[in-house]
């Protein structure tokens, strides 16, 4: 549109949405004649071709900004899309990746730049790869343990960048980092600026294996996740979210993860609530199948 502005991943997204639109109504297909129903046509379209429902919420999305412009310049005088369910889900593909496994998988890491890399995502949650390819060297502040984080995602809502601490898994490699570096060269990582995102994955997935791990979903976004979820238990959550650079409704909705641990912990300390004692032998003693009433309240936890 006409005055906007967007980052080279939104406009290929954007782009994606406009092709399926196309393949659906075609190229002659008048503004004025989609209905109500041909959204829903649309939407129907989408899963069928086997997109997740985020993804086609996204592409409706779309669709409604497109057709509310169309409004307000009163080429049309309804939006059919109003009606379509276009509001972000959380993803479903959350997992979490434990210092353990991404130690076991850093040290598999041949390449040093890749091994900063993932680094940086474990333990700095930073964005893989559009923040760590605008790192550098004056964005460390060595005396003061502190890193500034471009944040291209954020810069267009004001906030062009964010400053974490030098955590001291990122201490080390960052030295190497400076120990390597070209004189003259301006960036931590010079090699994302020439590659792309996509070459990335098969390195990675290869580290994984030779680690012995299972490979998670979503690799690079788990990682950052798995570092929002274990900064909470140290943090506040103000700070945590100033550091990752997301707000506490989108922690909440796309990052943070319930552990195993946190119930381990909850339960650790039963033994000093004498009320609690004894409450399985007094269920049996009424007849009644601990193991019954259990059930249920498990059902859609594991």
């Amino acid at each position: 549109m006409k005055g906007a502005t967007y980052k080279s991943n939104t406009l290929a997204h954007i782009g994606q949405s406009r092709r399926s639109m196309i393949d659906f109504f075609g190229t002659d297909r008048p503004i004025d004649s989609v209905t109500e129903g041909d959204a829903e046509g649309f939407r129907a379209y989408l899963l069928k071709r086997g997109l997740a429902e985020a993804t086609t919420r996204k592409h409706c999305s779309d669709a409604r900004t497109w057709f509310r412009f169309a409004v307000r310049h009163r080429w049309i005088d309804r939006n059919p899309f109003e009606s379509v369910p276009t509001a972000a889900i959380a993803t479903s593909h959350l997992s979490y990746v434990s210092e353990e496994v991404a130690w076991r998988v850093a040290e598999e890491i041949a390449d040093p730049d890749l091994r900063l890399l993932f680094m940086l995502a474990r333990w700095g949650g930073l964005r893989i790869v559009s923040e760590p390819r605008e790192l550098t060297w004056d964005c460390v502040a060595w005396e003061r343990k502190r890193l500034r984080v471009p944040s291209p995602k954020t810069s267009r809502y004001g906030q062009e960048f964010r400053v974490i601490p030098i955590f001291p898994e990122l201490a080390g490699p960052l030295a190497d980092a400076l120990d390597r570096a070209v004189p003259g060269d301006a960036y931590i990582l010079p090699k994302l600026r020439r590659i792309s995102p996509a070459a990335l994955r098969k390195p990675m997935l290869a580290a994984i294996h030779r680690a012995g791990v299972p490979a998670w979903p979503r690799l690079w976004h788990n990682l950052r996740s798995s570092r929002q979820t274990d900064l909470e238990q140290r943090f506040p959550s103000h700070v945590v979210c100033a550091w990752l650079g997301n707000s506490r409704q989108v922690a909440v909705r796309h990052y943070l993860q319930i552990l195993d641990s946190d119930f381990e912990k909850a339960a650790q300390n039963a033994a000093q609530y004498p009320h609690a004692t004894g409450c399985t032998e007094r269920k049996t003693d009424l007849g009644v199948n601990p193991q019954v009433i259990a059930t249920p309240l498990l059902t859609n936890t594991f």
